[in-house]
């Protein structure tokens, strides 16, 4: 078994004066990864992640939380950096604190983004699986459609599913 040292270092191995060599075993490693992972793709059916199958209204729900943690990621890195939050959903983008803006949450809505006249304050909504503007109560979730908002304001959930 003959192996053949490439000398193609990464700007860190530069900077520190190393040369890489290549691992021994690693074509054998990755064959097997390869081949454990067509094997739990045909127990599970032949389906995945994402597949034919649409997503669960949990799935959805939990998508589109995190979706909304983003943008407040974000809009909170922003408001660091300028000492305001911003007035629109793009001005995340368009300043840099955000690569691409989620404009609909995962049942297709478009976010209802509101933001405080001074800056201090904001709320991002979705309109939940009903795609209908309304408060209601966080009601315990237990499979059925989430129905009420997702409502999240200056960084917290004011409104959210609870339970499984």
């Amino acid at each position: 078994m003959t192996s053949e040292t490439t000398n193609c270092p990464s700007w860190a191995d530069q900077a520190a004066g190393t040369k890489r060599t290549p691992l021994v075993g690693v074509g054998r490693l990755v064959g097997t990864s390869v081949l454990v992972v067509a094997l739990l793709f045909t127990i599970s059916g032949g389906s995945s992640a994402g597949g034919q199958e649409p997503a669960s209204d949990r799935e959805k729900q939990q998508r589109t939380m995190a979706l909304m943690r983003r943008l407040a990621t974000a809009n909170g890195t922003m408001r660091v950096d300028t000492g305001a939050y911003a007035q629109s959903l793009m001005e995340l983008q368009v300043q840099g604190y955000i690569r691409e803006v989620p404009l609909n949450d995962a049942w297709g809505s478009a976010f209802v983004y509101t933001a405080g006249d001074d800056g201090d304050s904001y709320t991002i909504a979705s309109l939940g699986s009903d795609s209908t503007a309304g408060p209601a109560p966080p009601i315990e979730w237990r499979g059925e459609p989430y129905e009420p908002d997702i409502v999240l304001s200056d960084g917290r959930f004011a409104q959210a599913p609870i339970g499984r």
